[in-house]
C-alpha cells in the first residue's frame, strides 16, 4: 500500500460497503432468531477479513457495530491531516453524518508486510478518544 491515506480510504470504503452489506442482511430479520444469528456470524467473518487484509497483525479488534448509519463512509469522511515518522503514521479524519453530527477520527497506522496497516482507530470526543477498530 502507497501513503498512510490511501490505506485509511481503503479501510474506509471497505468499512461502508461491508455495513452496508451486514444491515442489508438482517434488515428483516426478528432479533435473537437462528436467521438473524447466523447473518451476524456472517458479518463477523467479513469484517475479520476486512481487518486482516488492511490492519496490522498485532490488532485486537473491537466487537462489530453496525447499522443504518454507517461509522465510515467515502462521501461523508475527509482525510483532515497526515503526520508521518520514522515509527509510522497519524492520519485524522472527518465524519459529517447525514444529520450534521461531525466525527472525528485518528487512525494510527505502521509500515508492516512492505506497506501501511491500521494499528488503531480512535473517535475523538470531549475525554480524548476512544479505540473504535
Amino acid at each position: 500500500m502507497g501513503a498512510p491515506e490511501q490505506c485509511v480510504r481503503q479501510f474506509i470504503a471497505a468499512h461502508a460497503a461491508w455495513e452496508m452489506r451486514a444491515n442489508e442482511r438482517v434488515k428483516t430479520l426478528r432479533p435473537g432468531s437462528a436467521a438473524y444469528q447466523s447473518a451476524v456470524a456472517q458479518a463477523e467473518a467479513e469484517y475479520e477479513g476486512l481487518v486482516s487484509l488492511l490492519c496490522a497483525e498485532a490488532v485486537v479488534r473491537q466487537n462489530i457495530s453496525f447499522g443504518d448509519d454507517s461509522m465510515h463512509d467515502p462521501g461523508r469522511e475527509s482525510v483532515e491531516s497526515v503526520s508521518e515518522s520514522a515509527s509510522g503514521a497519524v492520519v485524522c479524519t472527518r465524519n459529517v453524518g447525514p444529520h450534521g453530527f461531525v466525527s472525528a477520527y485518528e487512525y494510527r497506522l505502521v509500515r508492516e508486510a512492505g506497506g501501511w496497516r491500521i494499528a488503531s482507530i480512535l473517535c475523538l470526543d470531549a475525554d480524548g478518544g476512544y479505540e473504535c477498530l
